[in-house]
């Protein structure tokens, strides 16, 4: 049965857009209850992955990750405001993935 189904069937009701089910042991053949977890946000999931110290079990994880309003910069690895980074309108969320500190001091460099 699909582990969405499973999860369904579970809460006796649907699942509503945007809840994510997740498989503890990463295992998506392992359908059963007590391997899944329910969140109630893409965020949520993404938290719950970078608090656990493994961002590979985020779809896309090799896009900017947004937590709680804030996105991690790529080169430090700090969370920080969106106003604090390149803005670049082409790229995910209307910035680039260094913040501005960090762009100042590769380009130093170079």
């Amino acid at each position: 049965m699909n582990y969405r189904k499973v999860m369904e069937e579970h809460l006796g009701r649907k699942l509503v857009k945007g809840e994510i089910v997740h498989h503890i042991d990463k295992n998506r053949e392992n359908n059963d209850i007590s391997n899944l977890m329910l969140f109630p946000t893409k965020e949520a999931h993404t938290r719950y992955h970078y608090e656990q110290g493994d961002l590979t079990g985020i779809a896309g994880s090799n896009r900017k990750i947004l937590v709680d309003g804030k996105l991690l910069c790529c080169r430090c690895a700090v969370f920080k405001e969106l106003k604090d980074f390149i803005i670049d309108s082409k790229a995910q969320y209307g910035v680039r993935g260094v913040c501005k500190e960090c762009y100042k001091i590769g380009r130093r460099k170079s």
